[in-house]
């Protein structure tokens, strides 16, 4: 049996890596842009300056919603949304990864 409370807290935890991702590739921009305002505006924002494309972006930034339920316990916890949930993250955060990693060698 799967532990609904270990994954979405696993959940969580993974969209908080990925925007400390984000900040760290955003640095050199920093001057650029002021700080995003929010979980979602974090993914977002990169699109802003090339780092994503804006498509994408907004596909990944959708994690960032479902992360605030599990934490702030906006709703009942879903279990198909957190399926969902999951599925997206499986699929998009390779991506996600690869592209950040593009985008740092280049300012490298």
């Amino acid at each position: 049996m799967v532990d609904r409370d270990l994954v979405t807290r696993k959940i969580a935890l993974i969209v908080d890596d990925l925007r400390a991702i984000t900040s760290i590739a955003q640095k050199p921009l920093d001057d650029y842009l002021a700080p995003p305002r929010d979980y979602y505006e974090s993914f977002t924002q990169p699109a802003k300056l090339g780092v994503l494309p804006p498509a994408f972006a907004s596909q990944i930034a959708a994690c960032a919603g479902l992360r605030n339920r599990i934490v702030h316990e906006y709703d009942e916890i879903d279990p198909r949304r957190v399926w969902e949930g999951l599925q997206a993250a499986v699929r998009d955060i390779p991506e996600y990864l690869r592209r950040v990693h593009e985008h740092l060698e280049r300012i490298a």
